[in-house]
C-alpha cells in the first residue's frame, strides 16, 4: 500500500507538471494563429485595391453630353448636334462632317491670318424652325482656340470668303424649315491646330459646341 500511494502521488505530480507547461505553448500557438490572418489581411488589401484605384476614368459614352471648360458641348467630327433640348422640340440638326486645314482654293488671295480652315456641314431643319430667327451657319460665329490657349476670333476675311466657288458654300441666308443643306464654311486663322468653337445666337442654341482640329 505505501508503494502504491507513492506511485499515485508521483503520477499526479507529473500530470500537474505537464498541464502547467502545456498552457504557455498553446497560448503561443493561439497567438500566432490569430495574428496571422490579420497580418495577411493587411498585406492583401492594398494589392487588391491599388490596381483599381490606378485605372483611368472610363471614357464617356457616345451619347453623353460632355461640356468643355468653356461650357461648350464637345462633339466629334461626324457626330450630330441639335438646336433644341430634345428630339421632339429640335429646330435643326447639323453635323460637322470634315475639317480641312489649308484646302485648295479657287481664289488666289492668300490667307490674312496664316491658315484657311474649311468646315464641311450637313444641315437638316425641322418644321419647328422659325425663319424669322435668321439662323444660318456663318464664319462670324466661329472661333479657334490654339494649342497655346489663345482664342482667334477674327476669322472672316476676304481670303476665306473667296476660297470656294459659291456652289460649294453653305447658303448665306437664313435656312428654311423642313429643309436640307450641304456645304462649307471657310475660316481664316493663325492656328492650324486646336479647337473649333461655334456659338450661334443664344436664343437659338444656348452654350454652343466645339470640335478638335484633327492632327495632320
Amino acid at each position: 500500500m505505501p508503494r502504491t500511494t507513492a506511485a499515485l502521488a508521483i503520477a499526479a505530480a507529473l500530470v500537474a507538471l505537464a498541464g502547467c507547461s502545456a498552457s504557455p505553448v498553446l497560448g503561443a500557438a493561439s497567438s500566432s494563429t490569430t495574428s496571422a490572418p490579420s497580418s495577411s489581411t493587411s498585406t492583401s488589401t492594398p494589392s487588391a485595391t491599388t490596381p483599381s484605384s490606378a485605372q483611368p476614368a472610363a471614357a464617356p459614352s457616345p451619347g453623353a453630353r460632355v461640356r468643355s471648360a468653356r461650357g461648350l458641348l464637345v462633339k466629334q467630327v461626324g457626330e450630330r448636334a441639335g438646336i433644341g433640348t430634345t428630339d421632339s422640340d429640335a429646330r435643326a440638326w447639323f453635323t460637322l462632317d470634315a475639317i480641312e486645314v489649308d484646302p485648295a482654293c479657287a481664289g488666289t488671295t492668300p490667307p490674312e491670318n496664316g491658315h484657311l480652315i474649311a468646315l464641311s456641314f450637313t444641315v437638316n431643319t425641322t418644321a419647328l424652325l422659325d425663319r424669322s430667327q435668321f439662323w444660318f451657319i456663318r464664319a462670324q460665329h466661329f472661333e479657334v482656340v490654339g494649342p497655346d490657349g489663345i482664342t482667334d476670333a477674327h476669322l472672316e476675311t476676304s481670303a476665306a470668303n473667296g476660297c470656294l466657288p459659291d456652289r460649294e458654300e453653305l447658303p448665306g441666308s437664313p435656312y428654311a424649315a423642313s429643309s436640307n443643306y450641304v456645304g462649307k464654311v471657310v475660316l481664316d486663322s493663325r492656328h492650324a491646330a486646336g479647337m473649333i468653337t461655334y456659338r450661334p445666337p443664344v436664343e437659338l442654341a444656348g452654350a454652343g459646341w466645339e470640335w478638335a482640329i484633327p492632327a495632320v
